[in-house]
């Protein structure tokens, strides 16, 4: 298993997955405390619902790749190609083992765990998001930036590999759908009464990705674990985990 605390004296790839250097854009401190010192933030419940939208996708370009046809998703959006097929994407789609490279500068094994991929010639990275907003608030959310990020450093980690390219990936976005009850409703919970389903509307927001950023930040956060002490706090840091560590100094 790879190392989860940075040695600074070691000469060995470092794993630095992409939810990593998240957590370095989210704030530095927390970054090096769970990096360098092993001090990780509590940990919060999983995201049962949005990883069960994520394994039916997966299941639904799974079958769209055995036939080696495009998704409906795909051909209602106008997008040429079909679901990526490869003997290693199950690995790539697993986070305990991910898609690698390792930067040469840093010596970072930077890692992510792709959705899917589609192929028309290029590759294309392709993210399930689940929500209850329109697809058209996507891009404004509190948590576009993080996505985007997420989108620029796989297609990089595609890039670096050699793999040809797509930079316009795309984002399947299931919208639930919150609606009274009908007839048939009723009569489904009148056949299984311990049971209820959820229905999600799915549509694909594409995002053209930028990676001339990677690199210089990966510099960055080198230079942060290297470094024998912590990046100071600001005094209105906005990080409610600094906040409370400072509070339990006092």
């Amino acid at each position: 298993m790879k190392k989860e605390v940075f040695d600074p004296r070691s000469s060995d790839p470092f794993r630095l997955s992409r939810s990593k250097i998240e957590l370095y854009y989210e704030c530095p401190t927390c970054f090096y405390q769970s990096v360098r010192l092993g001090r990780s933030r509590p940990s919060t419940p999983g995201l049962t619902l949005n990883n069960a939208v994520d394994e039916l996708m997966k299941c639904r370009f799974d079958h769209y790749r055995r036939l080696q046809q495009p998704d409906p998703l795909m051909v209602a959006a106008g997008i040429s190609g079909v679901p990526y097929a490869h003997p290693d994407l199950e690995a790539w789609q697993d986070f305990r083992k991910g898609f690698c490279f390792t930067d040469p500068r840093t010596n970072f094994e930077v890692m992510g765990a792709f959705d899917d991929l589609w192929n028309d010639g290029a590759i294309s990275v392709v993210d399930t998001k689940a929500g209850d907003d329109a697809k058209e608030q996507l891009a404004g959310s509190y948590y576009w930036d993080c996505y985007r990020r997420q989108m620029d450093i796989y297609t990089w980690l595609l890039y670096r590999q050699g793999f040809p390219v797509n930079f316009m990936s795309y984002f399947i976005w299931a919208q639930a759908v919150c609606k009274k009850r009908t007839a048939d409703d009723e009569e489904r919970l009148r056949a299984e009464p311990t049971s209820f389903a959820l229905t999600f509307r799915l549509s694909v927001v594409p995002y053209r990705t930028s990676i001339g950023w990677i690199e210089e930040k990966l510099l960055e956060i080198k230079e942060c674990l290297m470094s024998d002490s912590a990046p100071r706090v600001k005094r209105k840091s906005s990080c409610k985990y600094c906040r409370f560590r400072k509070r339990i100094k006092r």
